[in-house]
């Protein structure tokens, strides 16, 4: 499921078939969204497969999908209802956070109160995304 780069560089994943506990996660993060009126849904993908899931869902909310490969940015740049970005260098969780609210603030999407669901993956070895995440911003 692994293709080469254009520029040849370091194989990239393709959006494909996701794992049954991405597929889940993914249905409730929507659900989540839906009953929260949230302002946005954010992904942290390394394929795309799950910034996939979630535009296949066709809801309501906004997705932000990062990724740190710009190949898959910009095939994620393509999907419903989803705005690609490049996944910043926060180190730990009050960066991320706050990379997330300055993203959404800049573009008039996320106000004081606006609620966000965030879907990650606990363990960067393991492709599953397995941790859904819902904050308020300040």
């Amino acid at each position: 499921d692994l293709e080469s780069t254009a520029s040849g560089d370091a194989p990239v994943a393709r959006p494909g078939l996701v794992s049954p506990i991405t597929d889940g996660v993914v249905v409730a993060a929507c659900m989540i969204a839906d009953h929260l009126n949230a302002a946005l849904i954010v992904v942290e993908t390394h394929s795309g497969r799950t910034a996939t899931a979630l535009s296949n869902q066709r809801g309501g909310t906004l997705i932000l999908a990062l990724a740190h490969d710009l190949a898959t940015v910009r095939s994620m740049a393509l999907l419903w209802g989803v705005m690609a970005e490049r996944m910043p260098d926060a180190p730990n969780r009050a960066q991320f956070r706050d990379f997330i609210l300055q993203w959404g603030r800049a573009r008039g999407l996320i106000a004081s109160g606006s609620r966000i669901v965030l879907i990650r993956g606990s363990d960067p070895q393991d492709p599953t995304h397995n941790e859904l995440e819902v904050f308020e911003a300040p």
